[in-house]
């Protein structure tokens, strides 16, 4: 009898073997073609306001519209800001932050912040005109300061952006700004120069 009952065990422990061997060779096959089957997602940034047709590829290949839409719409969260929203426009930009430059523009965004709340700053930028240099974005246009709402300053000014990508992903690897009329006069001193090396050679 106790015979039987061992040969009857036996049997059903095999059985219970055999069930779950099928159950893992049938795992292991949906997973293999989970992983041959599986499609690739992508995350494409897309600009605010698409004006124009743009191309952008997986090795970082972007086209100068592209480049030139998605400066415009990061510019606005740094240019054009109030006691109030600040914070939440340097956040923003934060996440498009190359990550080797993350803590020297943390820091630098953290102290106008700072200095915006503090002094009751209020800022807005007219963009007007664009230029692609290499990997940096110009953009130039009105800019209008205001302390409460009373007028500071008004003035022509150039804002840089260097933009590189990575994985279909923008990356602010540098941000500047300065006065349109140095800007100009910076230009013109290099081409001076050389135009006066052109003459010497």
């Amino acid at each position: 009898m106790h015979l039987g009952q061992y040969v009857k065990d036996l049997y059903s422990t095999r059985a219970i073997a055999f069930v779950l061997l099928l159950a893992n060779i049938g795992l292991v096959l949906a997973l293999i073609a989970n992983g041959l089957y599986r499609r690739v997602e992508i995350l494409h940034v897309v600009p605010a306001s698409v004006s124009h047709e743009y191309l952008v590829t997986s090795d970082g290949n972007v086209s100068d519209e592209y480049r030139r839409q998605i400066a415009l719409t990061l510019l606005p969260f740094i240019t054009n800001v109030t006691p109030r929203s600040v914070e939440f426009g340097h956040t923003v930009v934060l996440r498009y932050v190359a990550p080797e430059q993350y803590g020297t523009m943390s820091e630098g965004l953290g102290a106008e912040r700072i200095y915006i709340v503090g002094n009751n700053l209020n800022r807005v930028f007219f963009p007007e005109t664009t230029e692609i240099i290499g990997e940096d974005v110009v953009i130039s246009g009105l800019e209008r300061r205001f302390s409460g709402s009373i007028l500071v300053a008004e003035e022509e000014r150039e804002y840089h952006l260097t933009l590189r990508f990575k994985d279909f992903k923008p990356e602010i690897v540098a941000i500047s700004s300065q006065h349109r009329d140095r800007a100009r006069a910076g230009k013109s001193a290099v081409q001076s120069g050389r135009s006066e090396t052109d003459r010497r050679g």
